[in-house]
């Protein structure tokens, strides 16, 4: 919906989706988890049918500067001097900052944590490794973790799309042999092997 064109078809689409998400989650969740943020989404598709695209009537900037302006106040009694005046104030460093030689919040590098944001052509699939957060820390995964976080990455990334066939084709072979074997029926933990078997096939076919 934030998108510079929109089709009404993806919307009609959308629209129905989100009725047949939402009946699906009332099975599996309590009543108190359908807030009024929820229920906003029933009403995002027909909103963008008739009113257009979002980024046109989009209020979410005006919003977080008046939630700048709100942290201005200090003296509940006079808000509006106080608004005011810190408004002021910050317009005024703004305006000094430009003459200053020394570091200043115009001219401040980025943190990236010391990352390099190109790397090199070697790399068959990410080109660009991201940027640091400001206030990050650091944080030690456990074998499990990581591998977890590994396989998110991987699946949701499109040109990995080919493998992921692949490697279920080739998994689904192996499953058909097995029962055919033994005559055991399929399960969802025997099924969760997919993902278990997605690192040490990916290692074995990918790496070569």
């Amino acid at each position: 919906m934030y998108s510079q064109v929109i089709r009404i078809s993806d919307m009609q689409r959308l629209q129905d989706e989100i009725d047949e998400t939402l009946s699906l989650l009332e099975a599996i969740f309590l009543p108190s988890f359908f807030d009024i943020m929820v229920h906003l989404m029933v009403h995002l598709p027909a909103q963008a049918m008739i009113a257009g695209p979002v980024h046109f009537r989009s209020m979410w900037a005006v919003e977080r500067y008046i939630g700048k302006l709100k942290g201005h106040v200090h003296t509940r009694s006079h808000v509006e001097g106080s608004i005011a005046e810190g408004y002021l104030f910050d317009e005024s460093l703004t305006f000094c900052s430009h003459y200053l030689d020394d570091e200043s919040r115009l001219n401040r590098a980025r943190n990236d944590g010391g990352l390099d944001m190109e790397v090199d052509d070697t790399t068959p699939f990410f080109h660009n490794i991201g940027r640091g957060l400001a206030g990050k820390c650091m944080v030690m995964l456990d074998n499990k973790t990581w591998l977890q976080a590994h396989r998110y990455v991987l699946f949701n990334y499109d040109n990995i799309e080919p493998y992921l066939d692949k490697h279920m084709i080739t998994f689904l072979l192996l499953v058909f042999e097995v029962i055919e074997k033994s005559s055991v029926c399929i399960t969802r933990p025997f099924m969760s092997g997919l993902n278990c078997t997605w690192q040490k096939w990916a290692m074995k076919h990918l790496m070569r």
